[in-house]
């Protein structure tokens, strides 16, 4: 049986009255997102899809606060009967009503919420700033400086180390038009749990109503392997500041982490679907043990394939100083082979001699990497 006779059946029994009210909610949310997807107009893709959300969004929301009004009303009176069982049932004299064991999580909840509350910072100049509208406006300075690139780099040398290994057969593999069913597999191979973004859609929307939205998703992740510009509504994100420490002082000593929407984690997904078979070919030995190790990172998975590949220069940059005469390589014992370097997550360790020539051929490669990376 497929999908979709599996899912019409579960849809007739629930219009029968066989399901509880849990699943009943989920039948009217189905229904209601199938409703509200269609539309009378085309449109570009990523307008299209951003509108059928915003739509969807709001007769969500006006069913689920009919839905709060129902549930609210009995929560009370399942209370009311609680509280007045426990009364008779423990006899106590000072037991109030209201008084009930949720006023002790509310304040666990609120001495948390009092301790992560940022109330002042200081800037570079070491000066204290204060006052909501001060600390935004130091922490969009800040953010935007440190995400700005000063100099924009035109020269990179440090390319020169790494050799053509991309054939012909092997990029028209990387950019042939995406298929259905890779975009179906794409969508599942993602977190459904996951953080909210700005729009509010979770994966879960995403795989549950994936039979509704799916021609509009697999429509634009084609226009992005097109060339097609994404819209600034489809890459605006959410910046979650996390300390680094237990006191703050400044935005630096904060983790800035992006609430990426599903949709973007779904192209940066599909593209490292398309390079990750490659990888083995391309990626030196300093760092494939530590890429079939690691694999793919929750969230977003195209940056730490990025990481690997931009990494992949400076490593071959360090194998290369072995041909070179006046460097001197580094064994343990003198006589194994000689090795410069090992790679870990986003660190390099460097193994040289106390040599100074072998140290200034070192720096050579790092400052080109330097420059060249930005």
């Amino acid at each position: 049986m497929d999908e979709e006779t599996t899912a019409q059946n579960f849809m007739n029994v629930a219009r029968q009255g066989d399901l509880s009210p849990r699943q009943i909610v989920k039948v009217k949310s189905a229904d209601t997102a199938k409703e509200n997807w269609q539309v009378d107009f085309s449109a570009n893709p990523f307008i299209l899809f951003n509108y059928k959300l915003k739509k969807l969004k709001r007769a969500l929301s006006l069913l689920n606060r009919e839905r709060l009004h129902k549930v609210q009303s009995e929560l009370i009176g399942y209370l009311d009967i609680e509280e007045e069982f426990w009364k008779q049932k423990s006899g106590m004299a000072w037991f109030k009503e209201g008084d009930l064991n949720t006023r002790f999580f509310h304040v666990q909840v609120n001495c948390r919420r009092r301790h992560l509350k940022l109330k002042r910072i200081q800037n570079d100049q070491d000066i204290w700033i204060e006052g909501n509208d001060d600390l935004g406006e130091e922490a969009v300075n800040f953010f935007q400086e440190l995400f700005c690139e000063q100099t924009v780099p035109t020269t990179f040398v440090i390319i020169n180390h790494v050799p053509s290994m991309v054939s012909m057969e092997h990029n028209e593999d990387l950019v042939k038009q995406p298929i259905k069913e890779e975009v179906k597999h794409v969508v599942f191979g993602l977190n459904g749990d996951s953080a909210g973004a700005p729009d509010g859609f979770t994966g879960k929307f995403f795989h549950s109503c994936l039979d509704i939205i799916k021609d509009d998703i697999f429509s634009m992740v084609k226009s992005l392997f097109n060339g097609h510009e994404l819209l600034l509504f489809v890459t605006h994100t959410n910046l979650v500041l996390l300390p680094k420490k237990k006191k703050v002082n400044t935005f630096s000593e904060m983790r800035p982490i992006s609430l990426n929407k599903f949709i973007n984690k779904v192209f940066s997904r599909a593209i490292h679907e398309r390079l990750v078979n490659r990888f083995p070919s391309l990626i030196s030995d300093e760092q494939a043990g530590l890429l079939r190790k690691k694999g793919v990172k929750q969230g977003d998975p195209l940056s730490p394939t990025l990481f690997f590949l931009a990494d992949e220069a400076i490593s071959r940059g360090l194998n290369a100083l072995h041909w070179n005469l006046y460097f001197c390589g580094f064994g343990l014992p003198k006589w194994s082979p000689k090795i410069n370097h090992l790679a870990y997550a986003d660190d390099t360790i460097i193994f040289l001699p106390s040599d100074a020539t072998s140290l200034h051929l070192i720096m050579e490669v790092l400052s080109a990497y330097k420059v060249d990376s930005g």
